[in-house]
């Protein structure tokens, strides 16, 4: 019974040691920190990188500024899918806050270790307990990828053809030595120049990108001009012969014009320098012009008031006569001293119609100008029955009176001479 107890004792002690163990992790040597190492002591500077891909990176790597040793890395993990360094620097390093961490490798076969370099514009003072962001944060390619990147160019990278390359560039290069040093110049200027009209050509493909869009827009209807250009195009190849015989006689015509324009040209200014001061009496008229055309379809009656003109079997009609001396002197008394009555377009002279109807119609007129009788002949002292005597004593030039003037318009109407 007690070796049996022994026993079960035993085997209690043991699983509570494997216990114990599992419960700790020891990943080697690397994982300690050394004493001893760079930027260890009390006073080092304790700042934490985050990098992409650590690689190789282990505990107590060396962290180099311009490859000299200035510190070393005291611990590697994971945070947020990111690795993360804590750096242990020695106390007189001194790097702007900015500054960008790398991790690379001594030799293709080398350890890794962190390098700190300052950036092109350096902001502030790195201090014990600042952190170098992700975005701050590179890696050198592993050897891995560097030969994941050679194995590429030397397998499919196009290497083998190198030879065939070079061979056919001293076939074109042989012997055209001299023509290819007088094209470089050349070249040289015409790259110049094209550098030098960059605004230009930018602008020209600016415009060029904005007319394609307009074109695009206008699709529809450059497509239906191109449908219709067609049957236009097959007319004018039918009637080519037509169209050239009538171009020749143009260019004869041209020939004959030109001498004649020549010959006229200043008759032709002339005229249209006549010409100029009746388009500005039609400019002066111009709302009068309209009115009067307006006038014209509708005469005698005005326009407003056309419509109303006749109702049923009547015909409004407003009249207005002047029947003063002059304006009847002036109405059937032409120039020469004939009688004239304005008559309608298409009716024969009135002066004559009348003339020949009414006998006393000269007898009016000339009671009107109060010079002569019927037959043309001076009036004489004794004058018409009912007329003041003093009327044929007047002074012939002077004015007739009113009552003789009246005397004699009445014998006209009455058919009466003088």
């Amino acid at each position: 019974m007690r070796s049996l107890a022994v026993r079960r004792l035993a085997l209690v002690c043991v699983l509570a040691l494997v216990v114990l163990l599992s419960g700790c992790r020891f990943d080697g040597i690397d994982s300690m920190v050394l004493p001893g190492g760079k930027g260890t002591g009390d006073d080092a500077l304790k700042i934490t990188v985050e990098l992409p891909d650590v690689g190789t990176l282990t505990t107590n790597a060396e962290v180099k500024v311009d490859d000299i040793a200035v510190g070393t890395v005291t611990d590697v993990r994971v945070e947020k899918w990111h690795a993360v360094a804590d750096l242990s620097l020695e106390p007189d390093v001194v790097l702007p806050a900015n500054a960008i961490a790398k991790v690379g490798v001594n030799t293709l076969l080398g350890a890794a270790f962190v390098e700190l370099v300052p950036p092109a514009s350096p902001e502030g003072a790195l201090r014990s307990g600042d952190r170098i962001t992700l975005d701050r944060g590179r890696a050198y390619p592993s050897t891995e990828q560097v030969l994941s990147a050679a194995s590429l160019a030397l397998n499919g990278g196009g290497l083998e053809q190198i030879a065939t390359i070079t061979t056919e560039l001293n076939k074109v290069l042989g012997g055209n030595d001299h023509a290819i040093g007088a094209l470089l110049p050349r070249l040289d200027s015409f790259v110049g120049t094209l550098d030098s009209q960059r605004g230009e050509i930018l602008a020209a493909v600016r415009d060029m990108a904005r007319l394609s869009e307009r074109f695009a827009k206008n699709r529809g209807v450059i497509t239906d001009a191109l449908d219709e250009v067609g049957p236009a195009l097959e007319v004018l190849a039918k009637n080519r012969p037509d169209l050239t015989k009538a171009l020749t006689a143009l260019t004869r015509l041209s020939d004959v014009a030109t001498p004649l324009v020549g010959r006229v040209k200043e008759d032709l200014l002339a005229d249209l320098r006549d010409l100029a001061p009746v388009l500005e009496a039609v400019k002066a008229a111009g709302n009068s012009a309209v009115s009067a055309l307006g006038f014209a379809v509708t005469f005698p009656f005005a326009p407003e008031t056309v419509q109303n003109a006749c109702r049923g079997s009547y015909c409004n009609l407003t009249l207005m006569l002047d029947l003063t001396n002059s304006a009847l002197l002036n109405g059937f008394i032409r120039p020469d001293g004939s009688i004239g009555i304005p008559g309608l377009p298409g009716l024969p002279d009135l002066g004559k119609l009348l003339g020949g109807l009414l006998p006393g119609v000269t007898g009016l007129l000339n009671g009107l100008t109060g010079g002569t009788g019927a037959g043309g002949s001076t009036t004489k002292s004794g004058g018409t029955p009912g007329v003041d005597g003093a009327a044929a004593t007047r002074d012939p030039g002077s004015a007739p009176a009113i009552s003789d003037t009246l005397s004699e318009l009445l014998g006209g109407i009455l058919g009466g001479g003088r």
